[in-house]
């Protein structure tokens, strides 16, 4: 394991030193890792990360992408760690849920560790609601994060009332609950938290890693993927980064650009749909496209990398999310950064704050094609449009990034201390 050597500036002189912080979640993820370096090289801060599975380390089998699969960067470098013994581990081929992963030790370490705070990172696991409990009993502070809105899965009434009974517990026990994004505040309110225990720390990408991934790429890179799929020059690319899985409705893009085809006059642009993504619907969707006669105009790329990813952001012109249920959407960040458009579904948890309709992007009602349709029309028609709205996009996240992200962490300290 290797350690930052070099520490920023405190984040303010206030707080406890050093402020031992404690963060725990089920795995080791992409997104987090830059992120927890940062706040491991921060003044006060000294932190250590509590995982309870190592699954994400190596080659794992991913349900919903119908294979196996293994991440190209580096996620446990740079910051204190301690995988704990595994008291109910994954199963093969399973995802973490309620009771997986499950790890044990963890009083012991807090008792052990005199930590001032605990950071948990979800609420829908019985470890991390145990784990609160192990915190009030050794006098230790909680923050807690996690990514749900009102646009998550619809409940019924009897598991709603549940969560407001839960929510009731959690609002007295958790001292700073540290909001994503808008839709995730107004859901916190919305099951009873005071507005003054939730602090915002935006979900955010590594902006830098992909600014650099992305500009890094010569011209050749980009007409080599295009020719490889055959996209000429002038074509406009739609970009659908995901899982090929019902709820992210892939099917509405192959459904919209075969509209646009149908009424498009002449000088209309061509239009491309790249879905860099696998699933249980890569067979269905192919079929589609063929029967519909786009097959040419459609691409199914298989997984991608973070790497591969970048090469399609510096190709492609704007990003489709047509989901219906998106509590955030990080692939909207990475896009954003790499100038894309935005067309995405009223469904999108990530619209309330990196979209501006009409001026980034547009938003249309999850699942109606023909709205779809319309406002893929109103973004190409004509392309300085589309590229200017490109680089709104970039303007727009180059401040929803890490240092926001260390602000809102500092805010939520100050408050607790």
């Amino acid at each position: 394991m290797r350690l930052p050597t070099g520490r920023t500036r405190p984040l303010s002189p206030n707080l406890p030193s050093p402020l031992r912080m404690a963060y725990l979640v089920s795995h080791p993820i992409q997104y987090q890792a830059p992120l927890l370096r940062l706040i491991a090289q921060t003044d006060p801060i000294d932190l250590t990360v509590f995982f309870a599975s190592d699954f994400s380390l190596h080659r794992h089998i991913d349900k919903d992408f119908a294979q196996e699969i293994s991440w190209d960067v580096d996620l446990v470098s740079g910051y204190r760690h301690i995988f704990l013994p595994p008291f109910l581990p994954l199963r093969a081929g399973e995802s973490p849920n309620f009771w997986r992963p499950f790890g044990g030790g963890l009083f012991g370490h807090l008792r052990r560790g005199k930590f001032d705070v605990l950071w948990i990172h979800g609420f829908h696991r019985a470890a991390h609601l145990l784990a609160i409990i192990y915190a009030k009993l050794l006098g230790i502070k909680v923050m807690l994060r996690d990514e749900p809105s009102a646009l998550s899965s619809e409940r019924s009434w009897p598991k709603a009332a549940l969560k407001r009974i839960l929510f009731w517990g959690l609002s007295r026990a958790v001292n700073q609950f540290l909001a994503i994004g808008t839709a995730n505040q107004n859901y916190w309110q919305a099951l009873g938290v005071p507005k003054a225990k939730i602090t915002l720390l935006p979900y955010a990408v590594d902006n830098d890693f992909f600014r650099r991934q992305i500009d890094g790429l010569r011209p050749d890179d980009i007409q080599s993927l295009r020719q490889k799929y055959d996209i000429a020059a002038p074509d406009i690319v739609v970009l659908f980064v995901g899982k090929l899985i019902p709820r992210k409705r892939p099917q509405d893009l192959i459904a919209s650009l075969a509209r646009y085809q149908k009424n498009a006059g002449a000088s209309a642009p061509s239009l491309h749909v790249v879905l860099a993504g696998e699933g249980e619907m890569r067979a269905e969707l192919t079929e589609s496209a063929r029967q519909l006669g786009i097959a040419a105009h459609v691409h199914i790329t298989g997984f991608q990398s973070q790497a591969e990813l970048a090469v399609w952001y510096a190709t492609a012109d704007i990003l489709a999310l047509p989901s219906e249920r998106e509590t955030w959407g990080l692939v909207v960040n990475e896009a954003m950064i790499g100038g894309l458009a935005l067309l995405l579904s009223d469904r999108v948890g990530a619209a309330m704050d990196l979209l501006r309709p009409g001026v980034n992007g547009f938003s249309y009602q999850m699942g109606n094609v023909v709205q779809l349709t319309h406002r893929l029309s109103e973004m190409v028609k004509p392309r300085q449009n589309l590229t200017k709205m490109g680089e709104t996009s970039r303007q727009i996240i180059a401040n929803w990034d890490f240092k926001a992200d260390l602000a809102g962490l500092q805010t939520a300290l100050r408050k607790i201390f």
